[in-house]
C-alpha cells in the first residue's frame, strides 16, 4: 500500500534486486492547455521515457545509457541494447500516472487510475458477481487481468472476464488454459491500483524494488536516451 507524499523524493517501498518498478505522476496534466489527445500523448511519452530510463539504470553500469524501446509484432515492448542485447520491460499509463517494470523474467505491469466503468465495460471485463465490486476493487481486478495478458505478450481486446484470479494463492489463469498461469503482486494507493504478473514457477522469496514519485517525476525521466 502506498500513500501520496508531499515531496518529489522517491519512496522505496520494498528493497531488492529484481524486478524493478517505477510509478510516477506526470506533470503535463497541470497545464490547462493540455487536454484530450494531447494529454494522452504526453503521458504516453512520459511512460516510454521512464521505461528507457529504468532500463538504463537497471542494466547499464554507472551513468552509461544505450537502451532503446522496441516492440514485437504483437505490440509487446522490450528493451534493446547494442552490447547487452534484449531485456524484459513492461509499461502502463492511466490518467496522469504511468508505470514501468524490468527484470530478468517475463513480466507484465498494469496501472489503473480509479474510475467508474460503463455498463459495456463491466459486462466485458467482469463476471456477474464482480460487476457489483466497488470502484477501487474493480480497478484492481482489471489491472491484474491486463498485467497477466502483458506478461504473455498479449493485449486488448481480450475477454478479461475469462481470466481467473485466485486471491488466496496469488495466481492468475486463463479459462481455457491456453496461457500459462502467473503469480501477481498488487499495490494500491489513494489514486490507483497497480499489478505485476510474472511466471508462476518463480520463487515468491524475492522482493520487488518499487519507487513511487507522487509529484511530477524528475526531469531525468524526460530524456529518451
Amino acid at each position: 500500500m502506498t500513500k501520496s507524499a508531499e515531496n518529489a523524493s522517491p519512496m522505496v517501498i520494498e528493497l531488492s534486486v529484481a524486478p524493478r518498478i517505477v510509478i510516477a505522476l506526470g506533470g503535463s496534466h497541470r497545464c490547462a492547455a493540455v487536454r484530450g489527445l494531447r494529454h494522452l500523448s504526453a503521458v504516453k511519452n512520459h511512460a516510454r521515457a521512464q521505461a528507457i530510463a529504468l532500463l538504463n539504470r537497471t542494466w547499464c553500469r554507472g551513468d552509461a545509457t544505450g537502451f532503446t524501446l522496441r516492440h514485437e509484432a504483437s505490440g509487446q515492448p522490450f528493451g534493446e541494447h547494442l552490447l547487452l542485447g534484449r531485456r524484459h520491460v513492461s509499461l502502463s499509463h492511466s490518467h496522469a500516472w504511468y508505470a514501468s517494470a524490468t527484470g530478468d523474467i517475463p513480466l507484465g505491469i498494469d496501472l489503473q487510475h480509479y474510475r467508474p466503468f460503463s455498463g459495456a465495460a463491466l459486462r466485458w471485463a467482469f463476471g456477474e458477481a464482480e460487476q457489483r465490486l466497488g470502484r477501487i476493487q474493480a480497478c484492481a481486478v482489471w489491472a491484474i487481468r491486463e498485467a497477466f495478458l502483458k506478461s504473455h505478450g498479449r493485449g486488448l481486446p481480450y475477454e478479461l472476464r475469462t481470466i481467473g484470479i485466485d486471491w488466496h494463492t496469488g495466481l492468475v489463469s486463463s479459462a481455457d488454459g491456453s496461457l500459462a498461469s502467473r503469480r501477481f503482486w498488487l499495490w494500491r494507493s489513494l489514486d490507483w491500483a497497480c499489478a505485476l504478473c510474472f511466471p508462476a514457477e518463480e520463487s515468491m522469496s524475492f522482493r520487488a524494488n518499487v519507487t513511487v514519485f507522487s509529484l511530477p517525476a524528475p526531469s531525468a525521466f524526460g530524456a529518451l536516451s
